[in-house]
Formats: structure tokens, C-alpha cells, sequence
């Protein structure tokens, strides 16, 4: 099955590359890795072939990872080339990506799909994970310990890192408000969960985390 996943670690024991190998393993699929992997974070995205779901803007240190699918995305496409932004239209990442970096956080909540997504940023050591309103086919699961987070479409993927015992389970990032554990809120800044009601649907929803400076 598709899936997304990534971790930030100020563990210097750690190994990216060897967390991410043991989350894509989890599943046992036979979709296509594309990875992106530096100090002290990696992220992820098993997808079938020829369908890239990861985008990278390097100069701004910013990666995006995608499952699912954008609906409706012309005006959105046509609204980028008007500021002068090329997206490769067989990518929805780069257009997530492209999006944020151009409109900001609270663009990505007009987008309409059924998907799941993350947007990591290394260097201010954080990620915000985005799902559709309804929630239903694409799921997005994190946990966190005092020097680490870790995300993943499946829980399993999560408990594979061996960062986090299976009890308590990693949370369910759903379209809600969902309040942070107790444990977590020591080692993590949560940004509030946005949801914005447009009639009887509510918007993507956008939940960040960020490791505290030291």
C-alpha cells in the first residue's frame, strides 16, 4: 500500500537512513521508495511507479511527501504560474510544496482530495502533516519521545523505528482537535490543529510539530 513516513532525532546515536529503511520495510509492499535523508532526519514515500510523490526544494531545506490524490487543482496550478512557479504537473507533492512556499500554511487548507501529506523542514526541526476532511482512506499516525518524533501512515511503520513501545499506541491524527499527551508536550511545541468549516465540510487539516530550541 502507499504510504508516507519521516523522523527528526537529536539522538546522534541514530541512523536516518537505517530508521527509514526499517518504516519502508514495515509493510511489505512491493510500491517504489523515494527517499530524502540528511542529519538528524529522513522522509519517505512508497508509491507505484512512475507516480512521484516526492518533492524537495533544497535551497529552502523543505521536503514534501504525498499519498492520495488532488482534486480540482487548475485554479490552484493557474494561480501559482500567475507569481512566475513552474510545477511539475504529474507531481501533487511539488504542488503541496510549491504552494506553502509560495502562500503559505493556511493555503494548504483549501485543497481538495483524498490524501495524506507532510512537509519537513530539517533545519527548524519540524513538520507539518496534512490529511483531507473526511479522513477515511488516508490515515497519518505520530509518537514522540523526548529527543525524537517519528510519523507514518501505518502504526506499524512507527513501532518498526523502535523509538516507541506498542503501549500506548503512536496517536491518530484526524480532521479534529486532538490534544497532545501529556508525556510529549515536554519535548514537543504543538501548533494548533486548524480546521476551518465551509458549510457542512470542514477544510484540510493541518497539524505541526516542532522540536523545542535548545
Amino acid at each position: 500500500m502507499p504510504s508516507l513516513f519521516g523522523l527528526i532525532t537529536d539522538d546522534q546515536n541514530l541512523k536516518p537512513s537505517e530508521l527509514l529503511a526499517r518504516m519502508a520495510g514495515a509493510l511489505g509492499t512491493g510500491e517504489q521508495l523515494a527517499s530524502a535523508i540528511g542529519d538528524g532526519w529522513a522522509v519517505g514515500v512508497l508509491a507505484r511507479p512512475g507516480e512521484p510523490r516526492l518533492a524537495a526544494a533544497g535551497d529552502q531545506d523543505q521536503y514534501a511527501v504525498m499519498v492520495g490524490e488532488l482534486f480540482d487543482t487548475k485554479s490552484v496550478r493557474d494561480r501559482l504560474v500567475s507569481k512566475g512557479v513552474a510545477v511539475d504537473p504529474g507531481n501533487p507533492a511539488a504542488l503541496l510544496l510549491a504552494l506553502y512556499q509560495t502562500e503559505g500554511l493556511e493555503a494548504l487548507m483549501d485543497l481538495n482530495g483524498s490524501f495524506s501529506a507532510a512537509i519537513l523542514e530539517p533545519e527548524a526541526r519540524g513538520v507539518h502533516l496534512l490529511i483531507d476532511p473526511v479522513g477515511g482512506i488516508h490515515h497519518l499516525h505520530y509518537a514522540a519521545r523526548s529527543d525524537s518524533f517519528v510519523f507514518a501512515t501505518a502504526v506499524r511503520q512507527i513501532l518498526a523505528t523502535g523509538l516507541v513501545s506498542p503501549e500506548p499506541s503512536p496517536t491518530a491524527f484526524r480532521c479534529r482537535r486532538t490534544p497532545f499527551s501529556e508525556a510529549s508536550g515536554k519535548s514537543l511545541r504543538e501548533h494548533r490543529l486548524h480546521i476551518r468549516m465551509a458549510g457542512s465540510q470542514c477544510a484540510a487539516c493541518i497539524h505541526s510539530l516542532f522540536r523545542k530550541a535548545s
